[in-house]
């Protein structure tokens, strides 16, 4: 068994044949952390971590985070499922579920105030998810560009 336990998938952590989802599955345990500040699971010991995988739920962003618009908290939980047949079944998937979020959300835009001192620029136009995901100013005008995360 190869892998980071915190990042690793179900059939991963119990031995079983691997494949793309699986991926997926850690994809939706990185997006977790980037929006919990914590991974979805952490035990005491890798075998917790490992047993955790497996069998438990993850605590909802919501009990952790206010910051995390539900539609977020549902495509992360998706990747999490712990059957891969439950999961999504492509990367394509996901970015295109989560490039109709951004554009969605890019219609209801907000001021954020700039944080670094950057005096050229007082506020920001960005989307809840931007926001949500703690990008500073910079790299929300890269990304506004670009894309909504």
């Amino acid at each position: 068994m190869l892998g980071s336990p915190l990042y690793m998938s179900p059939e991963q952590c119990a031995g079983k044949e691997l494949d793309w989802r699986s991926d997926l599955y850690s994809l939706g345990c990185l997006m977790y952390e980037t929006m919990a500040g914590v991974p979805p699971f952490t035990g005491q010991n890798t075998l917790q971590t490992i047993y955790m995988h497996i069998n438990e739920k993850a605590p909802k962003l919501s009990s952790i985070t206010k910051n995390v618009p539900a539609q977020l908290e549902s495509v992360i939980f998706k990747c999490l499922e712990k059957d891969p047949q439950d999961r999504y079944q492509s990367a394509t998937e996901i970015q295109n579920i989560l490039d109709a979020l951004c554009a969605d959300s890019a219609q209801n835009t907000t001021k954020v105030p700039h944080e670094r001192g950057d005096a050229k620029r007082p506020g920001a136009s960005v989307s809840r998810f931007q926001s949500a995901a703690g990008a500073n100013n910079k790299d929300i005008s890269e990304a506004s560009s670009h894309r909504c995360l």
